[in-house]
Parts: structure tokens; sequence; C-alpha cells
């Protein structure tokens, strides 16, 4: 990044409007599942939101980090890229969702936020852990992004995706 762009990327200077901007080009907002025995549900289900960026633009990233108060970089092995990355659920209700819904997204990734959002929600009740919230948790992760991986198909047959706005 030039020196022009570092005195630009300022986290006290950092417009909030930036970054739901930037975030509506570059960031994805994530429901990962995976089987786990631990788990009564016999899942593990992680949401996240995340940016992925090129290595040379890690101040912005430590910049939107800063914005949000929240959250972790990891640098690939490679040193070639870079992601910031949101998990908690805790952090991603308190901090991320209402972010968004102060300042929108405009793209249809608002609609993939909006789903998104719903199935933190019920994560953050303790839905995911009951077989009705699971369900309705997979009705979601169904319409995000547009698809449902062919392992939670097989193990979800009878899902019916969640309406997409």
């Amino acid at each position: 990044m030039n020196q022009l762009n570092n005195n630009l990327i300022n986290s006290k200077t950092i417009n909030p409007y930036f970054v739901a901007g930037f975030s509506d080009a570059e960031s994805s907002f994530q429901i990962c599942v995976y089987k786990n025995t631990k788990y009564n549900t016999g899942l593990n289900i992680i949401p996240s939101f995340s940016i992925h960026l090129h290595i040379k633009d890690l101040t912005l990233l430590y910049n939107i980090q800063s914005v949000f108060g929240v959250g972790s970089i990891h640098i690939d092995k490679k040193g070639e890229s870079v992601t910031y990355t949101v998990v908690s659920v805790k952090e991603l209700i308190n901090v991320i969702i209402p972010h968004f819904n102060s300042f929108p997204l405009f793209t249809q990734k608002r609609l993939d936020f909006i789903l998104w959002s719903k199935i933190v929600n019920l994560m953050y009740n303790k839905e995911h852990l009951n077989e009705k919230g699971l369900q309705e948790i997979i009705s979601l992760k169904a319409s995000l992004n547009n698809k449902l991986p062919s392992s939670l198909q097989t193990a979800f047959p009878n899902v019916i995706p969640a309406e997409r706005g």
C-alpha cells in the first residue's frame, strides 16, 4: 500500500459508511456446520463475519478491526493474504449486527446479512441446541448465499429453504 493510501486509512478517520460499503463488496457472512458428537444435535454451528484481502491491504484490515473493536486477523502461511474474522456469537450480536443495521448494505449481500443475522440470533438464544431451532437454522442456511452443501442436503432431506427477502 503506498504512503497516500496509508495516510487515508486511519482508524480515527475511517467512516462507518466506508466500512459498510467496503464490506458490501469484500466481506462474507457465513454459517459453517460441522459434525461433532460432543453436541446433542451432533452438529457444531459456527457463524462468522470475515473480510479476506491481499497482504498489501493489511493496514486497512487493522483499521476496520479497530472500528469494530473485536475479531482477529490472520495472515496465511505463504504471507500472501490476510483475513479479518469475527466468530464470537456475543461479538456478532453486540457489534457486527448493530453496525450493519445502522449502516446498511445495499447489494444482494443485504439479503444474506438478514438471513445470517436470524441464524446468529437463534444461536444467541440457544435455539441451535434443539431440533426445532436446528431445523430453522438449516432452512435459513439453505437460502444463505443461495446454497446448502450436499452433506447437509443429505442430513436434512426435507428442509425447505427460507424466503430471501
